[in-house]
């Protein structure tokens, strides 16, 4: 009697368990239907609580965090459609097709995110959205929406292709141009003999001095010129 007590009561334990996920994930949907993401994610982790394996409360939870539109919340969405990938059937062609091509959106989305990361790992995302684009139209061929997004990133990435491109040619030019100049100075160093040199110095300072010499004869010519007319001035006006 008591053995049967117990065998039952675990039943009922489970059966209680198994209706809390699922009344949860229902609740789940009930807010993102209301398109309230936040509190839908809250249900299906509550979900996730009672049965961690629950494959519905893992992948409505990464559309859910994917609806919330932020770095932190992509993250965890790619990481709950991981998750469901790692436990679906592989068997199960479609939803596994329909779950990547979202990893791939996640992927792409973080490329795109204002986020203080560098570049090469934002680079990382978009090669990672490539991949599972590729691996949903193998599971779906069909499936219009992964040929166009893949199409997509596969421009950005020949774009940022070339424009690494470009930017290393003309970083190259630029060293080759130091490159030259240097070489160009050493050439005109070297090709001016060291008396040579010294003459031009000298040269160079006698027609500063002679400048100078220039410039003082002018200035006394001035002053001496403005005495001479002030002397006049002073003699006409001792005449009158």
């Amino acid at each position: 009697m008591n053995k049967n007590f117990i065998f039952l009561l675990f039943v009922l334990v489970f059966l209680s368990s198994c209706d809390k996920e699922k009344r949860k994930l229902r609740e789940g949907n009930d807010y993102y239907e209301e398109l309230n993401y936040s509190q839908a994610e809250e249900q299906y982790r509550k979900a996730l609580v009672a049965d961690s394996n629950y494959l519905k409360a893992q992948y409505n939870l990464a559309n859910a965090s994917y609806k919330q539109q932020n770095a932190e919340k992509l993250q965890t969405a790619k990481k709950y459609y991981e998750e469901y990938l790692k436990g679906n059937s592989y068997t199960d062609t479609i939803n596994n097709a329909n779950t990547t091509y979202n990893r791939g959106n996640v992927n792409f989305q973080l490329f795109n995110a204002d986020t203080t990361i560098e570049a090469s790992a934002k680079m990382d995302y978009l090669h990672q959205a490539l991949e599972d684009y590729k691996q949903a139209l193998r599971l779906n061929p069909q499936d219009s929406a992964a040929k166009y997004n893949l199409a997509l990133t596969q421009y950005l990435l020949k774009k940022n292709q070339n424009q690494n491109q470009q930017k290393q040619q003309q970083q190259n030019q630029q060293q080759q141009n130091q490159q030259q100049q240097q070489q160009q100075q050493k050439k005109d160093n070297s090709d001016t003999p060291p008396q040579q040199k010294r003459m031009k110095d000298k040269k160079d300072t006698e027609r500063m001095l002679e400048a100078l010499k220039n410039n003082e004869k002018n200035t006394l010519e001035r002053v001496k010129k403005k005495e001479e007319q002030q002397v006049q001035k002073r003699y006409i006006e001792k005449d009158w």
